[in-house]
């Protein structure tokens, strides 16, 4: 009778063990389907922001920017690079030069910060009352190391205001700076 049993008790063990394994099997065969599901998705939407840009030039609304390649890095920016294509933008290194801003400021950010994301979103719903000879960067403050340590940061939303040639000629919070900055507009307005 203890045989019977303990055979029993292994036949269970030997079934809820496959049961297991085939729903750990099934659950990643599920997920590599999403992700292929969404590998195709970002590859149509980029064919489709591609195709429509050529075909409605108001990259405005699209936040898309299609570039072409150029031997002289500095005549492709300001060909390219105009306050009409935005003026609050995530960080390139290629948007450190060229262009029609007189100044660039550095926004480093944190998406897990409440006064991060409030801040971001302020500035890219107020982004057509930004001053068009300023050009504001987004960099994220957790992935940009090498940039935080470069231009000496230490907290997020934290800004560095930069000159053409990419030297700090100030630095204050980003909280700051926002009020600052779109208080100024308001009593321009």
């Amino acid at each position: 009778m203890p045989y019977r049993r303990h055979i029993s008790l292994m036949t269970l063990l030997l079934v809820i063990s496959a049961i297991v394994v085939a729903g750990g099997l099934g659950y990643l065969n599920h997920l590599e389907r999403d992700i292929s599901a969404a590998r195709l998705l970002v590859t149509g939407l980029a064919a489709a922001a591609i195709s429509s840009s050529s075909v409605n030039d108001d990259l405005t609304t699209t936040q898309v920017t299609v570039r072409e390649t150029s031997t002289d890095e500095e005549e492709s920016n300001d060909q390219w690079l105009s306050p009409e294509l935005g003026r609050f933008l995530d960080y390139d290194p290629s948007l450190m030069t060229g262009g029609n801003y007189e100044q660039r400021v550095l926004f480093f950010y944190a998406a897990w910060d409440p006064l991060g994301r409030s801040l971001v979103k302020e500035l890219t719903v107020n982004e057509d009352q930004i001053p068009p000879h300023i050009l504001i960067l987004k960099i994220d403050f957790d992935s940009r190391l090498s940039l935080r340590k470069k231009y000496g940061v230490e907290s997020e939303n934290t800004v560095v205001k930069v000159n053409h040639q990419g030297q700090v000629v100030g630095k204050q919070p980003a909280a700051d700076f926002v009020k600052s900055l779109l208080s100024s507009v308001e009593v321009d307005s």
